[in-house]
């Protein structure tokens, strides 16, 4: 039987260690949050010289995505703590991933790398694929997410797949983020047609925060935020709106912005697209049909 002193020994032991433990911790807080805010420095320097940071994106992306491949395989047979800290490591990962991913793109939109090839290919699904992906992400925040394609919009388009997807999904993601209740959609319709081409008109509009009209001028500069929320409170790099921007461009238009403070906001871009023949793949009817 443990007499009294020897319980009050280990109380006062076990007391202590925690103590040490929650100091510990607070370190480790402390010292992330410096790193982070290197890093955030460190990023923003790098985006100077487009070079650095496509090397640098390059080397950090192997090992995080050995990172992904390997958490994956553990969340197989991971169980309870484990399973949740597992699940943690790779939401992290994926989103570092990401981060990676946009700085890797602004470097090359920097030194002109944006690839012209259109291919044949069917915008209604390419637009649907989008809002299926990020269709999680709106729930999660309690949110509708809705797409409208016009009949008239042709099945078969020429159009830059990889860049429009980037584009929309850009797009819609930040509606999402900065939207606290009510919902986001993605339209699209015809704004001018001839024999052989047809001018598209995309449209995100959001029931957000809004945007000052002595701001909207600013929304696509790297790194702003309208309302000075951190980067990292906010997710992701801040560079998200400067790339769609330089994109768009890229494509021969230009994103326009409207919004106030408290209405919400709508981002809308045009593109002139060759009508084709057919697709290269099917259209994904059933998507459309699951979204509504």
């Amino acid at each position: 039987v443990v007499g009294a002193a020897e319980h009050d020994r280990v109380g006062a032991g076990g007391e202590e260690r925690r103590h040490e433990l929650g100091e510990a911790r607070a370190d480790r807080r402390h010292g992330t949050g410096a790193l982070l805010d290197q890093v955030d420095e460190a990023g923003a320097g790098l985006c100077q010289h487009a070079g650095s940071a496509g090397v640098l994106g390059h080397e950090v992306r192997a090992p995080l995505n050995a990172i992904l491949g390997l958490t994956d395989l553990a969340l197989e047979q991971a169980v309870g703590d484990q399973l949740a800290l597992l699940q943690r490591v790779h939401t992290n990962a994926a989103a570092l991933d990401g981060i990676f991913r946009d700085i890797l793109e602004y470097a090359r939109l920097e030194v002109g790398q944006v690839e012209s090839l259109a291919r044949p290919c069917s915008l209604r699904s390419l637009c649907a694929s989008v809002v299926q992906e990020l269709s999680a992400a709106a729930a999660a925040r309690g949110l509708g997410l809705s797409l409208h394609v016009e009949d008239d919009v042709p099945e078969a388009l020429l159009v830059n797949d990889r860049h429009t997807r980037q584009l929309l999904v850009s797009l819609v993601r930040n509606a999402i983020t900065f939207t606290d209740e009510g919902s986001v959609s993605l339209a699209v319709s015809i704004a001018d047609e001839s024999l052989d081409q047809v001018t598209v008109r995309m449209c995100v509009r959001d029931t957000g925060r809004g945007i000052p009209k002595a701001l909207l001028d600013r929304v696509f500069d790297q790194f702003f935020q309208v309302d000075g929320t951190s980067r990292r409170a906010a997710g992701g790099t801040g560079l998200g709106l400067s790339i769609s921007d330089r994109i768009v461009r890229a494509m021969g238009s230009v994103i326009a912005v409207e919004s106030a403070p408290g209405v919400g906001a709508t981002f809308r871009f045009d593109l002139t697209l060759d009508v084709a023949a057919r697709v290269d793949e099917p259209p994904r009817h059933g998507i459309e049909a699951l979204l509504g």
